[in-house]
């Protein structure tokens, strides 16, 4: 299978686990008109081509936390050491580095809005390598979740994304906090790894049953406590290069 551009099929099926990460391959057939025993043998050999990852992570709002931007201007020989490390930080969800030498952004999580000062305000101004750090507080996701930065495909068209979209739990809903347990910790990571584990695979980690796994997933889902992305490389789709735009604009306008 040559996967240095995705098919047809395959920007569905990509399409299809963007709407709802963990639908079941036969639905997917179902709507792509297709068995699931191809929608299975596709979605495997993307995953281990390493073109294509489904994960399932926590609303930062959800758990009570807060979501910071971050814009780092570093010494551009030690731009990427900072990005790797940045990257091997709990509180980071998200790291990258941009085409403006020295420049790293980063989306960093924290338990209260005050604890940004323990990574922004002490750890990074005390780097040699950092010589300017900004910081914004997100405070509304339009599209997407703070960790996930790509754009979604259409290329199963509005019938089909809606037979599919229809069948996802809602995701996001819940005004209080979630208060995670223990028993959820396992879960988090096993979704974040791979956000369509089986049932069987997080009763072990969680060291639970089959049935109290199903029953936990549906409440964090039903709850809004997790979402589902599915990480594609965007070379694949001919998108070669990424923009982020910085915009300031009044503030009624940046609510719409």
């Amino acid at each position: 299978m040559d996967l240095r551009a995705l098919d047809e099929l395959d920007r569905r099926l990509v399409h299809a686990l963007q709407l709802d990460g963990r639908a079941a391959f036969t639905r997917i057939g179902e709507v792509l008109d297709v068995s699931h025993q191809t929608v299975a043998r596709r979605y495997r050999a993307l995953c281990a081509a390493g073109v294509l990852r489904v994960r399932g992570l926590p609303h930062a709002r959800r758990l009570g936390q807060a979501e910071w931007s971050l814009r780092l201007r570093c010494r551009p020989a030690a731009a990427a050491e900072v990005a790797r490390a940045l990257a091997r930080r709990p509180d980071t969800s998200w790291v990258a580095l941009t085409a403006t030498a020295g420049e790293v952004l980063c989306v960093a999580r924290t338990a209260a809005v005050v604890e940004h000062d323990a990574l922004l305000l002490r750890a990074l101004p005390r780097t040699p390598e950092v010589r300017e750090a900004a910081a914004r507080l997100v405070l509304r996701t339009h599209v997407g979740d703070a960790a996930g930065r790509q754009g979604r495909l259409e290329a199963l068209g509005a019938e089909r994304a809606a037979a599919l979209r229809g069948q996802a739990l809602a995701e996001g809903a819940g005004s209080e906090p979630y208060r995670a347990d223990a028993a959820d910790r396992p879960l988090f990571a096993a979704l974040a790894a791979d956000g369509r584990a089986s049932a069987r695979e997080l009763a072990t980690r969680a060291g639970r049953s089959e049935s109290w796994a199903r029953e936990r997933l549906d409440r964090l889902r039903r709850q809004g406590v997790l979402y589902f992305e599915a990480d594609v490389d965007a070379a694949r789709l001919d998108h070669h290069s990424t923009t982020v735009l910085w915009l300031t604009t009044p503030p009624a306008l940046s609510l719409i």
